[in-house]
């Protein structure tokens, strides 16, 4: 049980983190591959889990745990989308203005 705290608590620390890092940071990209190994350990440790216990409340948790990760998951993807938007926006403004300033 222990285990899947410990990886429970690592998976919002490590979403907690994409939510502050600009996604021009190489971190990023490593953070996203930690976030993919821990959900899959989550998933295993839960398949374990599973199998071996009785208690409901225990289970519940679990799910709620889930839900609570998936909501931080969806805002992390949001973040980085309006990131990547934003980024393009100013791509975009500036071959404007490189465009009107070379025809001048």
């Amino acid at each position: 049980m222990d285990r899947i705290e410990r990886v429970n608590q690592e998976l919002k620390d490590t979403l907690d983190q994409l939510l502050v890092i600009p996604i021009e940071d190489e971190r990023s990209d490593q953070l996203v591959q930690q976030v993919q190994q821990l959900v899959t350990s989550r998933q295993q440790l839960l398949a374990q889990l599973i199998q071996v216990e009785t208690d409901a409340n225990i289970l519940q948790a679990q799910v709620d745990i889930g839900r609570e990760l998936e909501e931080k998951a969806k805002d992390v993807r949001e973040y980085r989308k309006n990131l990547i938007v934003s980024s393009n926006n100013k791509q975009r403004q500036l071959k404007i203005y490189n465009s009107v300033d070379a025809n001048r």
